[in-house]
């Protein structure tokens, strides 16, 4: 057994626990990063994140209900969960109108493909994400 050291390995066990991660009560998603342990800046210690509205004292939950502190998946590879607490992004605002024509240009208003623009939109279909 190791321990998660990519994006890839990151990405393969948040794909193999994926019901579990949406059958979380009141979970508003997934990232990948790094651990933040409390009162600390984050560690060097790649992790899944698991947002959820309001953080509850683990003596409060139920143990089936209890997010683990690591998960794993069958070829072995392991990685720290951390839960943060978070929430909804307000309504977003309206783009406000540019006034230059670089800005216009930055977003596409343009006939030229531009460096870094997007082109087409990809759908992973054996995964059935993006």
């Amino acid at each position: 057994m190791r321990q998660a050291e990519s994006l890839a390995d990151l990405m393969k066990i948040r794909a193999h626990h994926r019901e579990y991660f949406d059958s979380i009560n009141g979970n508003l998603g997934t990232a990948l990063g790094y651990k933040k342990p409390t009162g600390e800046d984050t560690s060097d210690e790649p992790a899944i994140i698991v947002f959820v509205p309001q953080k509850i004292n683990p003596k409060w939950i139920p143990g089936a209900q209890l997010i683990p502190k690591k998960l794993e998946i069958p070829e072995g590879i392991w990685c720290p969960i951390d839960v943060v607490e978070g929430g909804k992004a307000e309504n977003e605002k309206e783009v406000p109108r540019a006034e230059d024509e670089l800005t216009e240009k930055l977003r596409g208003w343009d006939e030229k493909i531009w460096g870094g623009s997007q082109v087409a939109h990809w759908i992973n279909q054996q995964e059935g994400s993006y």
